[in-house]
């Protein structure tokens, strides 16, 4: 099997599931508890998140245990907007967001705020400057994602966030998702007020996300219950799920260090190949993750080139899982992004990880060229 859907989970290290398992079975207790047990289940908790706040350098954050990045996007877009209304109604974000920033920005939109919607320039990328030229006086939340989770770009939250210091009333956010462990930024120096986190895209267990909110920085509780988390995400609290997170975290750190060299490369290579194949053309802009690889075969059906791949064990994606749905529909990112229709309803997305080697790539780039050749021969015969 060649898994290049990296983007859209990762198979959990054996760590991390002896890590779940252990907590689960041992510390089973609610860690809101005030019997023994219940002390432990909290100190374990406690102990993972400090790890966590190690890790990231999170000395002025609290770290909010969650059920994903969708949960945490949007408590901070409806949390912080509901919370600082009372400073103004608008909020600046990009149309590269995941769905669960951008669909929730709509919504917003529709309750009344006023929502920029940032798009990128002709080389697919998103400047600063764009960014902060977009914030008046009435904002009160910049939203950006670090890592375009379908095409890649890199966006540079850090100059943003150094940026934003002049503007002090409006919150900032980042959904670091596709750049945790990857691509590290400084939270604390670059200002950022609301980190989104899902260990499941670093080799992680599902269901279980991370939030990191600045202490000075409020949001207003989205779910009703009990006095969990500082009332901010109410519920019983996931220590299996936090002592598994902090495990990935760490193993995927030490991996960033050892391999982040060897991905970017195999990304280079498997962009130039790529291109080289008649009909293929490259999406992703040169300033990219190394992770992540958009292409398009315009004229084609993504989704068949995809079941094809799958029947040679190879396993790629047309876009982000959380938008595939309709899978005949294109791209959303792509289509506001500005291209074609044809290119953004053809488009493909090739995600690694750690875990994927050069002969792997070589594999991938040999099937793509007898696939799309293969199909180019039907669909003109």
């Amino acid at each position: 099997m060649i898994y290049f859907d990296q983007s859209a989970t990762t198979q959990p290290y054996p760590e991390v599931i002896s890590s779940y398992s252990e907590a689960a079975g041992r510390f089973f207790a609610n860690p809101a508890s005030l019997h023994p047990l219940g002390t432990e289940a909290e100190q374990v908790t406690e102990q993972a998140k400090e790890k966590i706040a190690r890790q990231f350098n999170l000395e002025n954050y609290d770290i909010l245990s969650v059920s994903g990045a969708t949960e945490a996007n949007n408590m901070v877009l409806q949390g912080a907007a509901q919370m600082y209304k009372n400073r103004g109604d608008h909020i600046v974000t990009t149309v590269l967001e995941h769905a669960s920033v951008y669909e929730t920005a709509k919504r917003l939109e529709s309750e009344g705020f006023r929502v920029t919607f940032v798009s990128p320039d002709d080389d697919g990328t998103i400047s600063a400057e764009k960014v902060i030229n977009e914030i008046t006086d009435q904002t009160i939340l910049v939203s950006v994602i670090h890592v375009s989770h379908e095409l890649g770009t890199i966006l540079p939250v850090e100059e943003i966030g150094r940026k934003m210091k002049d503007y002090p009333k409006a919150r900032f956010h980042v959904d670091h998702v596709q750049g945790a462990c990857k691509l590290p930024i400084n939270i604390e120096k670059a200002g950022i007020d609301y980190v989104s986190l899902s260990p499941h895209k670093l080799h992680g267990l599902k269901g279980s996300g991370l939030l990191f909110k600045r202490k000075s920085a409020l949001l207003k509780p989205q779910m009703n219950g009990g006095g969990q988390q500082g009332a901010n995400r109410p519920g019983t609290e996931n220590t299996a799920g936090l002592a598994a997170a902090a495990k990935a975290l760490r193993i995927s750190e030490e991996n960033r260090g050892a391999y982040v060299n060897d991905i970017r490369r195999l990304n280079e290579y498997l962009s130039s190949e790529l291109a080289k194949i008649p009909g293929v053309e490259i999406n992703s802009p040169q300033n990219r993750s190394p992770f992540i690889l958009n292409v398009s075969v315009p004229g084609m059906k993504a989704e068949a080139i995809v079941q094809s791949l799958a029947k040679k064990d190879i396993y790629i994606s047309t876009k982000s899982a959380c938008s595939s749905n309709d899978i005949h529909a294109p791209s959303r990112i792509l289509a506001e992004a500005g291209f074609e229709h044809k290119r953004a309803s053809s488009a493909l997305r090739l995600s690694m990880s750690y875990k994927n080697s050069m002969d792997e790539v070589c594999e991938v780039i040999q099937a793509m060229n007898r696939v799309v050749s293969e199909m180019k021969e039907v669909k003109n015969s």
